[in-house]
């Protein structure tokens, strides 16, 4: 009884850490985007003085018109790259997962080397590549670069997903009439939704906060956000609070996407642990 109530307190505690150190750094940017630039620094620090809390930081935020340009292109560029990336690679991880064809693990093996280069050895290449193509500084050009780096990894991530709805099922499907797309879109997907909305998220939050590319394949037309916030430290001046309150602007569709798809998300993790 004792070592059971010993072993519970170390749980909770070891829980209240994990908590603490996770959203410690979140909390200060709030508090630091939430004073004056001139008290920021000031002694004594806090929480030996009174502070002043203010909303200026935000205000002048909303009314930044890069910061809103930037925004609005991050949130286009994000959506239509997790689409893409999710049609792209439902389609190939069902085809490895599901189907037997010639050069099958060859094809695998080549996902999983093109998803461990670094991303900057896939830069210049895809620059050059959508230079001459005449995509660069477009829309195009930018989704098309994300999904450069997203798509293997996706594909690799949705391939262990699909394998866990079992074979039985598609065969099922084919008896029955159905198409390869009606049997991945009908049967396989809804089948493993969790998993896929865990996946959702993941390419929502690597192109949302994606700074590579944002820097190179975007210059004048395309401003997606995180160079945007850049700004705000550039020179030999840091205006700490601004950044701050960009900062946290910045985060909350990520937060509102993880907090709308909460139980989907811990749900796919738990079938991903127990496979």
């Amino acid at each position: 009884m004792r070592r059971s109530k010993v072993k519970t307190v170390v749980i909770y505690a070891g829980a209240i850490f994990v908590i603490l150190f996770t959203l410690t750094p979140y909390l200060l940017t709030i508090f630091i985007s939430l004073q004056r630039e001139v008290d920021l620094f000031t002694r004594p620090p806090f929480p030996f003085k009174l502070v002043t809390f203010t909303l200026d930081n935000y205000a002048y935020i909303l009314r930044y018109e890069p910061f809103l340009t930037g925004f609005l292109h991050s949130a286009l560029v994000a959506i239509a790259t997790t689409g893409f990336v999710l049609l792209a690679g439902s389609l190939g991880a069902y085809a490895i997962s599901h189907i037997n064809f010639p050069g099958k693990t060859l094809l695998f093996n080549f996902i999983v080397v093109v998803y461990m280069l670094p991303g900057l050895a896939m830069l210049i290449p895809a620059v050059v590549l959508l230079k001459t193509l005449g995509l660069l500084d477009t829309f195009i050009g930018m989704i098309f670069a994300h999904s450069i780096i997203l798509l293997p990894l996706m594909t690799w991530f949705l391939i262990g997903i699909f394998e866990s709805v079992p074979k039985d099922i598609d065969e099922a499907c084919q008896i029955d009439g159905y198409s390869r797309f009606k049997s991945l879109f009908k049967m396989i997907i809804p089948l493993s939704k969790f998993g896929f909305f865990m996946i959702l998220v993941f390419c929502f939050i690597n192109s949302w906060n994606d700074l590579m590319f944002a820097n190179t394949v975007g210059i004048v037309n395309i401003k997606l956000l995180q160079p945007r916030i850049l700004e705000f430290m550039s020179g030999a001046r840091v205006l700490y609070t601004q950044l701050a309150a960009a900062g946290f602007l910045s985060s909350l569709p990520v937060v509102a996407l993880s907090i709308l798809l909460q139980k989907q998300i811990v749900k796919g993790i738990m079938k991903g642990a127990v496979k």
